[in-house]
């Protein structure tokens, strides 16, 4: 599972890749918001791509299993 908290150092890392994506540079709340958004949504592309990569596993030894069992 991915992990929530949201450190300094990661949210500056998104600055600086990211450029600046913020529509009001002055107002804190909607720099926090959009840091949140942010890290939201790479924690649920990074969830899905876990699950994606289990499912891939699961039927790879799936499809052993059935080609194993057909040269029987």
């Amino acid at each position: 599972m991915a992990d929530t908290n949201i450190s300094k150092n990661n949210l500056e890392n998104i600055h600086e890749s990211e450029g600046s994506y913020r529509s009001n540079e002055g107002d804190s709340n909607t720099q926090l918001l959009n840091d949140y958004l942010k890290m939201t949504k790479m924690q649920n592309l990074s969830s899905q791509a876990k699950t994606l990569k289990e499912l891939a596993y699961q039927s790879k030894k799936e499809i052993s299993a059935v080609i194993s069992f057909t040269r029987k």
